[in-house]
């Protein structure tokens, strides 16, 4: 059994660091980002600073003491009266 979690595990962070990758050179094109980070290697054809971008603030969620914090509404700075009625129960 831990190796079938271990595979879905690695298989979830694939799928990320792919569709991150493209959404941020999506985005960047689009003009909702910095050009910078829409740039692609032109040797091996890889979003390199999408991919930074994505490391650093993987690290920062990382080094963040309180994960639950992160996960709540409350650290995104709302209060209970700008959120819709289905939210706040």
């Amino acid at each position: 059994m831990p190796i079938f979690v271990a595979c879905s595990t690695l298989g979830g962070l694939n799928n990320n660091i792919m569709s991150i990758s493209r959404l941020t050179i999506a985005a960047s094109r689009n003009g909702h980002l910095p050009k910078v980070w829409g740039l692609i290697h032109g040797d091996r054809m890889t979003p390199i600073t999408s991919l930074v971008l994505n490391s650093f603030l993987t690290l920062v969620v990382l080094a963040y003491k309180d994960l639950r914090e992160v996960l709540t509404i409350r650290h995104l700075r709302t209060t209970k009266r700008s959120l819709p009625s289905y939210l706040t129960g």
